[in-house]
């Protein structure tokens, strides 16, 4: 006996945020309101939203749910850049 089944796949597109500040993780001005109004309205769109900020020691890791460290190489015009992010 033959099934025919449809799957359906949607691919959301997925956005990274950089930004110096993220409301209200790491906050010292109006960019960190931005930033994370903009994630919640493009996650209200059904896009997958994720953001990246420098690991400051103000950072109040209670508001934060997931918090990875990796490893990037940069190499420009010969010189090659490497840190944590």
């Amino acid at each position: 006996m033959c099934v025919s089944v449809c799957v359906c796949v949607c691919v959301c597109p997925q956005i990274v945020h950089i930004a110096v500040e993220m409301a209200p993780i790491a906050k010292v001005g109006g960019m960190g309101d931005v930033v994370t109004a903009l994630g919640r309205a493009v996650q209200e769109e059904g896009h997958d939203v994720e953001a990246v900020i420098p690991k400051y020691d103000c950072i109040n890791y209670d508001l934060v749910s997931e918090c990875v460290c990796v490893c990037v190489r940069v190499s420009v015009h010969g010189l090659v850049w490497t840190g944590w992010i």
